[in-house]
């Protein structure tokens, strides 16, 4: 397995992210399904920032998050994400198909630069699952699948 198909599977799933992120509005950004939840806000930013860390960690660089949990409007949460996307995008294309089959540490675990690039991305599919949760919770009836399919054959 090659680093660009690792980062295409993960694409997919943030496309849609993104498309999801652009159906909250401010109103939306402090709503938390239970006591002790993110916030949608946090949750979106959480997302983001943990993906930069993954790619990061996989490249064998350090990683600073931003240091903002809660977006002040829905622009500004769907801005903040997008510029992280560019980030992480930016970090996978730099790295080297020989740090997959890498073992690489992170506190008290290693695994694969593979493997933790697989937890990159089902962390973001279980976050993006409850961001889905609370779209409907607020209403939100028009919703993007949860994948961006591969492109059709041509007829």
């Amino acid at each position: 397995m090659a680093i660009s198909e690792l980062r295409e599977g993960w694409w997919r799933h943030r496309k849609v992210l993104l498309d999801l992120l652009e159906r909250f509005e401010e109103d939306h950004l402090s709503f938390k399904p239970w006591e002790g939840a993110m916030t949608l806000g946090e949750l979106a930013l959480h997302v983001a920032q943990s993906a930069e860390m993954f790619v990061h960690l996989v490249e064998g660089t350090s990683y600073e998050p931003s240091g903002q949990i809660e977006p002040a409007s829905a622009g500004e949460l769907q801005s903040l994400v997008r510029q992280a996307t560019e980030r992480t995008e930016a970090v996978f294309a730099r790295i080297p198909d020989d740090r997959l089959n890498l073992a690489i540490d992170w506190g008290p675990y290693t695994a694969t630069g593979k493997t933790w690039l697989e937890i990159m991305r089902d962390h973001e599919i279980h976050h993006k699952g409850q961001l889905f949760v609370y779209a409907r919770m607020l209403g939100i009836s028009e919703l993007p699948f949860f994948l961006r399919q591969p492109p059709k054959r041509e007829a």
